[in-house]
């Protein structure tokens, strides 16, 4: 199933799943009428359905929150669910251990809790709404290997994306949405990401970005000698790092490798045990979060749940973190209402936000529109240096577009920019520089005329000029 964010995937979904009821037409489940009102009634009916946020308790075992809610007791017959558990994993080859706490597990190893709780539910249809949008490229491929393990076992899989390449390679028929309707639905084979994108829109979309000529200015992010602690000893070392003024410097690196912790260390949530960090001359090094941002340097997360947005609050009151003791949104210990009014509704109109007023409830917004409300928050600060991590993570492909041509605008009216993604396309065309970090060491460089297997064995580890090591 594809759509732009906001055609109503989501809700559609959540409607098969008993979360939201129909106002009319009919759901027929096995060729027969069906009325789906609660997830337990889903779930007795064979429907299984894995969120985009996953529904866990992160504090409860693997096992706890897979028997959660479907045993008599506290949690049932633990032995007897854990080796049904066993033969689940098992027939998918992907282990986990049943006694870990799920908040200490990868996102690719908590989203497979979630399947294997609803196969564990006994599902014959699996819905994964927007499944590969937080996943690392490995990750996401073990999830294609269950999926395709599963429709190989009679079950049916809906699967929610943006991603148009991952519609092609995955699935037998696609199901187009536009503005909460039906556009189309046919067969993948023989179409192309193009007629994709143009089904999901209804207009072409330009697919390339160009650039202004670089020219870059003084350097106002200067990191030399940092030394950051982790879980293990020292996970960022003696790294150094510059972005000037008018670039975007990427980030390349396989997800785990520092990435976060260099991130934190900067933004001022992770003290840093050596080295400096000068933004603009001034060594920031542990400095307070509302400290640096008070001075211009900004963080567009890659989670925006949990560090940009609270989700229970209007758009309006979401326009305000983070300034909320600044003019002008406030004077003399009061806010300004009219002000931050005035903030929201420039932010719905300039990026596209799709809600009906300020007062929305940013929980009632679709990813993607409130990724564009963060930016546009974020971007009217005018920051001199953003950092953007995973920018286009969960975006359509129009989001994703507007997403990046801000980084490029905001790179040609002089700002900085460091870019941290996964995505090595990504990286690739919208960086002036990109740093390859491994083992939270910089170990080489690379530019337009860099290849991307240079890239890749860079990524792996090996330092440019080194042989590839022979691994047996």
């Amino acid at each position: 199933m594809l759509g732009e964010n906001g055609a109503g995937k989501s809700t559609l979904m959540n409607m098969l799943y008993g979360l939201l009821t129909p106002d009319e037409g009919q759901l027929f489940w096995k060729d027969q009428p069906v009325s789906i009102r609660s997830p337990r009634r889903a779930i007795s009916m064979g429907i299984g359905m894995v969120h985009q946020h996953f529904m866990h308790v992160p504090q409860l075992t693997v096992l706890e929150n897979i028997v959660l809610g479907q045993e008599s007791g506290l949690f049932g017959d633990l032995p007897s669910a854990e080796r049904r558990l066993f033969q689940i994993a098992s027939d998918f080859c992907q282990p986990i251990d049943p006694r870990a706490l799920v908040g200490s597990l990868s996102v690719g190893e908590q989203q497979r809790v979630e399947i294997y709780k609803a196969l564990y539910r006994h599902a014959e249809l699996l819905i994964l709404d927007e499944a590969t949008a937080m996943l690392t490229p490995r990750e996401a491929e073990q999830l294609f290997e269950i999926c395709r393990t599963l429709v190989a076992r009679g079950k049916s899989v809906i699967f929610i994306t943006h991603k148009l390449d991952e519609v092609i390679s995955l699935s037998n028929r696609v199901t187009v949405l536009r503005h909460g309707r039906n556009v189309s639905t046919f067969r993948t084979d023989g179409t192309s990401p193009n007629e994709l994108a143009r089904l999901m829109v209804g207009r072409e979309i330009p697919t390339k970005i160009t650039k202004s000529i670089r020219r870059p200015g003084p350097a106002v992010l200067e990191i030399t000698n940092l030394d950051v602690s982790g879980h293990r000893t020292n996970i960022i070392q003696h790294l150094s790092l510059s972005v000037h003024a008018g670039e975007i410097v990427g980030i390349a690196g396989v997800d785990g490798n520092g990435q976060t912790e260099l991130v934190e260390a900067i933004c001022g949530l992770r003290r840093i045990t050596r080295g400096a960090i000068l933004f603009n001359g001034e060594d920031i090094a542990n400095f307070r979060p509302a400290a640096i941002l008070k001075k211009g340097l900004a963080c567009l997360p890659a989670d925006r749940h949990s560090a940009a947005v609270v989700e229970s609050f209007s758009l309006e009151q979401n326009a305000l973190l983070g300034f909320s003791h600044t003019p002008p949104f406030a004077a003399h210990g009061f806010i300004d209402s009219a002000a931050v009014l005035n903030f929201a509704q420039e932010i719905i109109a300039q990026y596209g936000v799709k809600a009906d007023s300020p007062a929305t409830s940013m929980r009632n917004l679709s990813g993607g529109h409130q990724q564009r409300f963060v930016f546009g928050r974020t971007l009217r600060h005018d920051p001199r240096l953003l950092i953007a991590v995973q920018p286009t993570r969960g975006l359509d492909i129009v989001s994703s577009d507007f997403v990046r041509r801000e980084l490029v605008e905001l790179r040609d009216a002089g700002k900085g920019v460091l870019l941290v993604s996964m995505d090595l396309d990504e990286v690739l065309v919208l960086s002036d520089r990109v740093e390859v970090i491994h083992r939270g060491q910089i170990i080489g460089s690379a530019n337009e005329h860099s290849s991307r297997e240079e890239i890749g064995l860079m990524m792996a580890g090996v330092r440019p000029g080194a042989p590839p090591r022979l691994e047996l």
